[in-house]
């Protein structure tokens, strides 16, 4: 993301937080590492060090510094993949495209296991996840 879109997208988020807000809601933003990030060889370094990181020109810290200071709760899927063994693994053929089924998964079990430590949501009772 460009600096100069930084303002635009600091005035959507807010826009979708009131909304939100309006009907009693609360806003999360879920940030999604693209393949670049993720095939980068410092990426697990670079996003679980933020000392081994260049704060001013690595666009995710940007991102969740605005994000963040709009009060809005960050799930970082980044630092997830990071700490998976092999980030490359949860795209198709380790290459340049969506996330693959283990992707997909791995970001939804992410983003479930925040949601229940922050206790937004409780286990439904009766319901039966599938087999993995």
């Amino acid at each position: 993301m460009a600096d100069k879109d930084f303002p635009l997208f600091r005035q959507i988020l807010t826009a979708a937080k009131m909304e939100v807000a309006s009907w009693g809601g609360t806003l999360l933003f879920v940030y999604l590492p693209d393949y670049y990030r993720c095939a980068d060889p410092n990426f697990v370094a670079r996003t679980l060090d933020p000392s081994k990181a260049d704060r001013d020109a690595d666009p995710r810290f940007g991102i969740v510094r605005l994000v963040d200071s709009l009060d809005i709760d960050v799930i970082d899927i980044a630092e997830a993949f990071a700490r998976h063994e092999d980030p490359l693994s949860l795209y198709p053929f380790r290459e340049f495209a969506h996330f693959n089924a283990s992707g997909h998964r791995h970001a939804a079990e992410t983003i479930v296991e925040s949601l229940r430590r922050n206790q937004r949501v409780q286990p439904m009772t009766g319901v039966k996840a599938r087999d993995k």
